[in-house]
């Protein structure tokens, strides 16, 4: 082994251009394999540590605020949790979590003075919230921490940020409607990734009557519905169940639509409730409009893991074809060593060697090279890819399997080709490679260009379309556009933005509920005309500046004016609004 290594050091100085090309090659396919498989283990881990993981399951429904859409709607109202409990003898707990607001702004009086936060995101959720997801409080009472109304929980970053310390427990905030939360816990750092982690602080559902007002309410879909099925729960007896629910408790809310529901269903609408499984939110759910926090893709996941394959081969074809390059030199080598006693072993030891030595350095410069560009990575996708977040063992399993595979094939052909050789037609220099090397050896060249070829093409194809994504005409002006929000909060919008437009460089204003794209308001409206029915539509709240601060394109009519009273009761729609009205 010894002098394998002796004589692997010499011929990698005595061939500098070579081992370097050769290292080159292997540490590019190492390093997009590891930082690819960091991204991969990361999204597989999401909510992977909850110990009731695998009963856990989210209920959607059909999105019911539009037409023919086949995705599903993860919001759903906070009859269905109601429903659930009540009906469905298979599910052991009920668990709903309420975006409160996107933002609170938060008051609170220490050591005699007032400080004020905001831009905080709040959850309302149930007091079994910690029976069925497996978080923990590093200060607090985990079982009676969401039991009174007005209670709150702080993340710990939260707790810190707001207080310097998380010895908080009774300690007082007081929101933005006036109310005042008693602090009752602090939860743990959340160190795993979680689809739920997206929030600042967890405050009791009962702290709004509201909800507990509306056990019929199936269109107040600001909620998020989770059920814990029972360990002996018949998984397609539960759906069947679920499935009849709509059409006995949905009658209600769709009442309060202009519907029953046998209009809703003969007007070709449907309202089905489906059940996704926790653990799969994640990166399965391309066809769920999630609430809480944005989810991943699992074609993404596979696309890469398939780069990082076409990648590792490129490296091994490059660096078999650099080996039986150099057949000339290599060939005398071993007829040489051959004719002095050299068996099969020994050839095995050297070329099956020389590869796992030039992969042992190339996954090296590898590492060296994510441990400093890891952080630059980070910043410009903004990622959080990190090695402390990788189990080490299995991290490490991964790379020596990697590192194995890597030189086992890297140094089959080189050897299975110099092998065949016959010494004494060798040393006189009657060298020839044979058809089949010749043609096997193209192959690999011919493999070798066509996978560069389809990764040279998928990049410039990704390329444009996100170009195209960043500069196609959407319909309004988007450059030199800022957003302020929660300008409600200044006490006086109006006044507000009057003194925005007097700072210097700033062309217009103008106050809106909402911004293209993210339209969140809706509701059902119904056309003047004979037997119209109600029909959804989204909608934003405006001023008179909205139109010409966005630029956009007035085909018909005119925009809002103040000298005109009745503008105050008028609207102004789209050509898709006309389209689905059916005008």
């Amino acid at each position: 082994m010894l002098i394998s290594f002796v004589l692997f050091l010499r011929n990698f100085r005595r061939n500098r251009l070579f081992s370097f090309v050769n290292v080159l090659g292997l540490t590019a396919g190492f390093f997009t394999s590891i930082l690819i498989y960091l991204y991969v283990q990361s999204e597989l881990s999401y909510d992977k540590f909850h110990e009731k993981g695998e009963r856990i399951y989210r209920v959607n429904q059909t999105f019911i605020w539009g037409d023919d859409n086949p995705n599903q709607f993860s919001s759903t109202g906070p009859g269905v949790g109601y429903s659930i409990s009540e009906e469905i003898p298979e599910v052991d707990q009920v668990v709903r979590i309420l975006t409160a607001n996107d933002a609170l702004p938060i008051t609170l009086y220490l050591d005699g003075k007032e400080k004020f936060f905001n831009d905080e995101e709040v959850f309302a959720v149930d007091s079994n919230f910690f029976e069925v997801f497996s978080f923990s409080l590093t200060a607090g009472n985990i079982k009676t921490a969401l039991k009174e109304p007005r209670s709150v929980i702080l993340k710990y970053e939260a707790a810190i940020k707001f207080f310097g310390s998380t010895d908080v427990i009774g300690k007082l905030m007081t929101m933005d409607n006036g109310e005042t939360f008693k602090v009752t816990g602090v939860l743990s750092r959340i160190n795993q990734n979680s689809y739920l982690d997206d929030f600042d602080l967890l405050i009791s559902m009962n702290s709004i009557p509201r909800v507990s007002r509306s056990g019929w309410n199936w269109i107040w879909t600001m909620f998020e519905t989770y059920i814990l099925i029972r360990e002996d729960a018949i998984f397609e007896n539960l759906e069947e169940k679920i499935a009849a629910l709509p059409k006995k408790h949905a009658k209600e809310s769709l009442e309060a639509m202009g519907y029953t529901y046998e209009e809703y269903v003969a007007a070709g609408k449907e309202w089905n409730l489906f059940l996704q499984p926790f653990t799969e939110i994640r990166l399965h759910s391309a066809h769920v409009y999630n609430r809480l926090s944005e989810a991943g893709d699992v074609k993404v996941v596979l696309a890469l893991i398939g780069s990082a394959v076409f990648l590792l081969i490129l490296s091994c074809i490059n660096f078999i074809n650099l080996s039986t390059a150099k057949f000339t030199s290599m060939a005398k080598d071993v007829a040489l060593r051959k004719v002095l006693g050299g068996t099969k072993s020994t050839f095995i030891k050297r070329f099956f060697g020389e590869s796992l030595a030039y992969c042992l350095i190339s996954a090296m410069v590898a590492f060296l090279l994510l441990h400093y560009t890891i952080p630059l990575i980070n910043q410009s996708l903004d990622t959080s890819f990190s090695f402390s977040n990788v189990d080490p063992l299995i991290l490490g399993s991964f790379v020596a399997i990697l590192i194995s595979v890597t030189s086992v094939i890297s140094g089959f052909y080189p050897f299975l080709f110099f092998n065949a050789f016959k010494p004494t037609s060798a040393m006189k220099g009657e060298f020839k490679t044979g058809n089949r090397g010749i043609g096997l050896r193209n192959g690999m060249l011919v493999v070798q260009y066509a996978l560069s070829f389809i990764l040279i093409v998928a990049t410039f194809t990704i390329y444009h379309q996100l170009n195209y994504f960043r500069n196609a005409d959407v319909g309004f002006e988007k450059e030199n556009i800022l957003i302020v929000e929660n300008v409600d909060w200044t006490g006086s919008q109006e006044e507000f933005t009057d003194e925005i437009a007097k700072i210097k460089g700033v062309a217009g204003t103008s106050l809106s509920d909402s911004s293209p794209r993210y339209i969140s308001n809706g509701a059902q409206f119904i056309p003047y005309e004979p037997d119209a029915g109600s029909i959804p539509l989204n909608f934003a709240v405006a001023d008179e500046n909205y139109l010409d601060l966005l630029r956009m394109e007035l085909v018909l009519g005119r925009y809002f004016d103040k000298s005109y009273s009745s503008d105050s009761a008028a609207v102004l729609i789209n050509e898709t609004a006309a389209r689905t009205i059916g005008w």
